[in-house]
């Protein structure tokens, strides 16, 4: 599935109406849970630390859906969603991070071999989901 429109026929995106407090609620679950990635780094759980960032993002993402009135079922359609509909709000590489993020996730999640990753790396990331979940609160109040 590579299509937006797709997303909506297969109804894994529903429109319905906007939660204001649901999307209030989802970024704050987002601005909590990426509070564990440098406690997660500072244990040397490299893993942990870049599923959190993942749950982080997505739920910070999932919080505009939430402000537009959309249903999730997808998490890429989540991800196409928020590339199409707020591509004029974020850099190119905020708007992939949800995917660069799910990529590894599902490699560390359901993959049979360890993942490689590094701790500059994450914090890389973390940087990134910072300034995307900053850009996101700033939305939420306009």
């Amino acid at each position: 599935m590579n299509k937006l429109k797709d997303c909506f026929e297969k109804k894994f995106l529903v429109r319905t109406r906007p939660e204001p407090e649901l999307a209030k609620k989802s970024l704050k679950r987002g601005l909590a849970t990426i509070e564990d990635v440098p406690k997660a780094l500072k244990a040397d759980l490299d893993e942990l630390a870049e599923q959190r960032l993942y749950q982080s993002v997505f739920h910070g993402v999932k919080a505009l859906l939430y402000k537009d009135g959309i249903k999730e079922r997808s998490h890429i359609c989540v991800s196409l969603y928020f590339k199409e509909t707020y591509q004029k709000f974020f850099s190119k590489d905020l708007l992939t991070l949800l995917d660069r993020l799910r990529d590894v996730r599902h490699e560390s999640q359901y993959g049979l071999d360890a993942v490689a990753m590094n701790s500059e790396q994450i914090q890389n990331w973390l940087a990134e989901a910072e300034q995307l979940l900053k850009v996101i609160s700033q939305l939420l109040k306009s």
